[in-house]
C-alpha cells in the first residue's frame, strides 16, 4: 500500500542528519531534503558529490557503478519528499534479492521529469507517441486534465503478412521456474512452429527473434555462442544451458541462416532490421503485476488488468514495429507466438492454434453463443454488468482469444434463457463484425501533400468526442506535426 516516505526519512543514522542539518539550516530529515536545493533551482536534482569520489570513480568502474546507484536511490528519496501532492507515491512491498532471499523494496513512482517540464511549457505542446493509448493516463496526470487524441494508422509500404501462433503457454509462468529457464515441451514446441513458419516461405531468409532476456540467452547458447558469464549473472542453472543447446540447437540449425536475437525492453529505436524478411516474438512480454497495480493507484485507473494487457500489447507492437513495415519496399512477415494479440494488428491476421493444443473444457462455450447472449440483453456493457465482469473480459470471449470460464458459462446461460428461451442463433443473426463495424464514412478528403488520409466516422467504437461529433482519423505515413493537428483540414 501507500506509504509516508516522508516519515521513513527521518528514521537515518545520527551523523548523516546532523550532517543535513548543518548544510541546510533544516532540524528534521524531510525539511532537509526540501532544502537541499534553492528555491529557483533549475539545474539537476542530482545528489552532489564529494570530489575525491569523483577521482574515484574515474579510476575505478565498481566504484562508479555505486556512486551512481547511491545517485539514483537518494534522487527517487529527494522526488518523492518534494513532488507535488498526488505527483509522487511510493510503497514497500518485499521482493526476491539478489541470494533469492524475501527483502524490503521501497518504491517511488513519480513522472518523468523532462516529459513533465515539456508537457507544463507554457505554450502548445504537441506529443507524437506510437503508443499513445497507453501513455494517455501519463499525460493526463501531468497536465490535470484528458488532452484531445488524435489517431492515426499508417499503411504498410509493402505487402506484409502477419501470423498469429495463439497460445496461452507461451508465458514465464509455463517456462521459467522463480525466474530460471525451464526446458519444457511448450518451449520446445513453440521454437519448432517457429522454425516451420519461417520455412514455409523459401525466400524467408534474414529473421530477427525477440524474447525475454533470459530466453534470448538460451536461444544464443543453441546457436553456439559462449554465454556462460552472462548465464551466471542471470543466476540460471548451469545443468539448464546444457538441456537448451540439446533440445533446441538441432531445430535452429534447419533455419535457411543464423537469425538476430534481441529481449523485450531493449529494442524500442532499433532500425538494423528494417530490411529482414521477418520478425518473430517468442512470449507474452507481461510486465510485473505489482509495479502495474501500483501505476494504476497512482493514475487514478480502475482496471489494472486492462492496463496490464495494454502494457503486453504495446511492447508486442514495438518489438514486431522493428520490421519498419510503413516504411518496405518488399512483402515482409511477421510472427507473433504469445497469448495476447499485439497492439495494432486488425482483421488481417492469420490465427493459428499450436499443435497438441489444450482441448475446452466441457462447460465452455463459443463466441457465437456468446454473441447471442449479448445482443438478447443490449449490448456489451448490460451483459458485462450482468455477468460481473469488465467489458473488455467480455470482448476477448467475444473474439474467441479467450475461453468462457465454466462459471460464467453457467451465468450465461442461465440468464440468456431467462431473457430469451429459444435457440442460441437464429438464422441471420448480428455477427461480431456488426456489433463493432462503424457506419460507413460519411465524408473523405485527402491531404495529399502529407502523405496521409484523414477519415471521419460517427459512432466509430473507441473514437473520441471532437466538436460535437465522433472523428477518427486513419492511414498517416509521416512522421511530421499537422498543424492546428490537422482539424482544419475538416470542413
Amino acid at each position: 500500500g501507500e506509504t509516508d516516505v516522508q516519515g521513513l526519512v527521518r528514521d537515518i543514522a545520527d551523523d548523516l542528519a546532523d550532517y543535513a542539518f548543518a548544510a541546510t539550516g533544516e532540524t528534521d530529515a524531510t525539511a532537509a531534503a526540501r532544502a537541499a536545493f534553492p528555491v529557483d533551482h533549475t539545474g539537476s536534482t542530482a545528489p552532489p558529490i564529494e570530489s575525491r569520489y569523483v577521482w574515484v570513480s574515474r579510476a575505478s568502474v565498481g566504484v562508479a557503478r555505486q556512486v551512481g546507484t547511491a545517485s539514483k536511490v537518494l534522487r527517487a528519496i529527494w522526488r518523492a519528499c518534494n513532488g507535488e501532492e498526488g505527483q509522487v507515491v511510493a510503497r514497500i512491498e518485499e521482493r526476491d534479492g539478489r541470494d533469492g532471499a524475501r527483502v524490503r523494496a521501497l518504491v517511488v513512482t513519480w513522472s518523468h521529469e523532462p516529459l513533465r517540464r515539456a508537457l507544463l511549457r507554457e505554450g502548445s505542446c504537441v506529443v507524437t507517441d506510437a503508443n499513445a493509448d497507453v501513455q494517455l493516463p501519463v499525460y493526463a496526470k501531468i497536465v490535470g486534465y484528458d488532452p484531445p487524441l488524435h489517431r492515426f494508422a499508417a499503411a504498410d509500404g509493402a505487402p506484409v503478412t502477419r501470423t498469429w501462433l495463439r497460445t496461452r503457454g507461451a508465458t514465464r509462468a509455463r517456462w521459467l521456474d522463480r525466474g530460471r529457464l525451464v526446458v519444457v515441451a511448450g518451449l520446445v514446441q513453440a521454437v519448432r512452429s517457429v522454425v516451420d513458419w519461417v520455412l514455409e516461405q523459401p525466400d524467408t531468409r534474414t529473421v530477427g527473434i525477440v524474447a525475454w532476456k533470459v530466453l534470448e540467452l538460451g536461444l544464443r547458447s543453441a546457436l553456439g555462442d559462449d554465454v556462460a558469464d552472462e548465464w551466471a549473472e542471470a543466476k540460471q542453472a548451469p545443468e539448464t544451458l546444457t538441456e537448451v543447446r540439446a533440445a533446441l540447437g538441432p531445430l535452429l540449425a534447419r533455419l535457411p541462416q543464423r537469425p538476430e536475437l534481441g529481449h523485450y525492453g531493449a529494442l524500442r529505436g532499433l532500425d538494423g532490421w528494417r530490411d529482414f524478411d521477418a520478425v518473430v516474438v517468442l512470449g507474452d512480454p507481461w510486465p510485473n503485476l505489482g509495479d502495474v497495480q501500483h501505476e494504476v493507484d497512482f493514475l487514478g485507473l480502475e482496471d489494472w488488468e486492462a492496463r496490464a494487457e495494454a502494457l503486453c500489447r504495446a511492447d508486442l507492437e514495438q518489438a514486431l514495429g522493428r520490421l519498419r513495415t510503413v516504411h518496405r519496399a518488399r512483402p515482409g512477415r511477421l510472427l507473433a507466438v504469445c497469448g495476447i494479440m499485439p497492439g495494432g494488428w486488425g482483421a488481417d491476421v492469420d490465427v493459428r492454434r499450436p499443435v497438441g493444443g489444450r482441448p475446452r473444457t466441457e462447460a465452455s462455450m463459443g463466441p457465437d453463443e456468446v454473441r447471442a447472449f449479448v445482443i438478447e440483453v443490449g449490448g456489451r456493457r448490460q451483459a458485462a454488468a450482468r455477468l460481473g465482469v469488465n467489458p473488455s473480459t467480455l470482448t476477448r470471449y467475444l473474439s474467441g482469444e479467450r475461453s468462457v470460464p465454466p462459471s460464467i458459462v453457467d451465468a450465461m446461460r442461465e440468464a440468456y434463457y431467462k431473457v430469451a428461451p429459444k435457440p442460441p442463433i437464429a438464422e441471420g443473426a448480428p455477427s461480431i463484425a456488426d456489433l463493432h463495424a462503424p457506419k460507413p464514412p460519411i465524408r473523405e478528403r485527402e491531404i495529399s501533400n502529407r502523405g496521409f488520409r484523414v477519415m471521419q466516422f460517427c459512432n466509430a467504437p473507441g473514437a473520441f468526442g471532437y466538436r460535437g461529433f465522433r472523428v477518427h482519423f486513419v492511414m498517416c505515413a509521416t512522421y511530421g506535426v499537422l498543424d492546428g493537428w490537422g482539424h482544419r483540414a475538416l470542413p
